[in-house]
């Protein structure tokens, strides 16, 4: 057979796919679209089985012999717009133009590393955050990061979803994808075309949302998903407290490990605030009120460790937080850190691993519990307990730039976030259930008048959110009878 030779399909989507999948024979083959809407589309399979959609014609001037034009890779240009593309073509060569030359010249061509470096440069991100979206792009293949990202289709993610998955994990698949969906909603915003529309006009990896095509989670982070059991709290506080008092079989014989103590305080903190670890291991005692009772983000610098802030604010803390900071103060390290690293020269590590193993073994659950997974586990406790969405990301920091600069300042939101969080560590405390005597405004109360005042939060026909308000109403009650003896 000629290799010009043109052999006569109806094409669909059916086959060409089935075209793609076969083993090349080292013959090249040349197909012809019957369709009555072809345009003159034909499809070439190259001897290594390539697959190329051509036009065939004659440009319209004086010399001009009939040729094959390439309209593009049949593996990602669909079939419907190489029809439209074909028909282009034959309207420009009867106008005597080249038609590959002018329709390049016109096609607006945004590669997907285009979108990362203008993506990368119209935010302010910091340089570890930098890092990590540039080694989340490198995991795609080199052909998909040269592509034009307006050309990608819906089965082009797919095909990549699972080729990263193969090369890494389907966690770091979903994330890499996760990253390429917030590349086109930038381009959506940014890349205009003459009337002001975007020239992105959808999102290809929406894909995987429509076909349930994530690995994990919905493509939420594994972070994400976890959360502490409450039976496990018992016996995670119990092991913080014994981390405290660590005696090592080679090193720490004799006295604490000042590292593990740190430890210890950082994740008990972390658990009782939610708050991101690398933002915690960055504080520093002189943002913290001498009563450790907030914690100030006020200049610039201490701004930039607190994601997404203002440069402005005052986080209030709960009682158990800042019983927290009290024990910590204790042991009076010399460091401008509340969470010190070893040498006190700087600050601690946000996911000290050497640490979560050994609170690990010393809770004895059978379960890891990493930096992370207390903002997820302070979360889904407060929605829990009915806490307001919106009052949760605050106590966490999660929309922070939504938010006025002097927010945190007023007295009023202030305590009522204070509130808040507290109800987030009445509960932790109630299924810890680590002593039969708790402290309340430093006096011990027996855990069954605790228990009678959780039972008065749950009666609807009053507004007491935690036991130490009912608690005082008790004792305001009981004063008073005292004093009309």
């Amino acid at each position: 057979m000629n290799e010009n030779s043109q052999i006569p399909r109806k094409f669909s989507r059916t086959f060409i796919q089935d075209l793609s999948k076969n083993e090349p024979d080292s013959v090249q083959k040349i197909y012809k679209d019957t369709a009555k809407n072809s345009n003159g589309l034909m499809l070439r399979v190259s001897p290594k089985g390539r697959l190329t959609y051509v036009v065939h014609g004659r440009i319209k001037a004086h010399g001009k012999q009939a040729q094959f034009f390439t309209v593009g890779n049949a593996e990602e240009i669909s079939l419907y717009n190489a029809r439209l593309i074909a028909e282009e073509f034959h309207d420009l060569m009867s106008k005597g133009m080249h038609p590959v030359d002018h329709y390049k010249s016109r096609v607006k061509v945004i590669t997907m590393h285009d979108l990362h470096e203008h993506y990368i440069s119209n935010k302010t991100l910091k340089n570890e955050t930098v890092k990590e979206y540039n080694n989340d792009f490198m995991r795609l293949s080199k052909r998909f990061r040269t592509r034009n990202a307006l050309d990608i289709k819906r089965d082009d993610v797919l095909r990549e979803h699972q080729a990263v998955s193969v090369r890494h994990t389907n966690y770091m698949a979903d994330k890499t994808l996760q990253r390429v969906s917030a590349l086109y909603r930038h381009g959506m915003k940014h890349f205009l075309d003459g009337d002001e529309l975007s020239l992105f006009k959808k999102n290809p990896v929406k894909v995987l949302d429509d076909t349930d095509g994530w690995f994990v989670n919905g493509g939420q982070s594994r972070r994400k998903m976890a959360c502490i059991d409450t039976d496990d709290l018992p016996s995670l506080l119990r092991a913080l407290d014994e981390m405290k008092a660590y005696r090592g079989k080679r090193k720490f014989l004799h006295k604490e490990s000042q590292s593990a103590i740190v430890a210890a305080h950082f994740f008990r903190f972390l658990l009782f605030t939610g708050w991101r670890p690398e933002e915690v291991s960055k504080v520093k005692w002189s943002q913290v009120s001498s009563c450790l009772t907030d914690i100030t983000w006020n200049d610039e610098e201490a701004a930039s460790g607190l994601k997404n802030a203002e440069e402005q604010y005052r986080a209030p803390l709960n009682r158990e937080a800042t019983k927290t900071l009290d024990s910590l103060r204790s042991y009076k390290f010399n460091s401008p850190y509340l969470f010190p690293n070893s040498t006190l020269t700087n600050h601690f590590k946000q996911n000290p691993s050497d640490y979560i193993d050994m609170l690990g073994s010393l809770a004895d659950t059978g379960k890891r519990y990493t930096a992370g997974i207390y903002r997820k586990t302070f979360q889904t406790y407060a929605e829990f307990i009915g806490i307001h969405e919106v009052t949760i990301k605050r106590l966490v920091f999660h929309t922070q730039k939504h938010y006025t600069t002097q927010g945190g300042y007023i007295f009023a939101n202030r305590e009522h976030l204070r509130r808040q969080s507290q109800r987030v560590a009445d509960f932790i405390l109630h299924y810890a259930k680590m002593h039969e005597l708790i402290e309340f405004q430093d006096v011990d109360i027996n855990m069954s008048f605790v228990e009678a005042a959780r039972e008065e939060i749950a009666n609807n026909e009053n507004n007491f959110q935690l036991v130490s308000e009912v608690l005082e109403h008790w004792m305001t009650i009981g004063r008073k009878f005292d004093q009309m003896r």
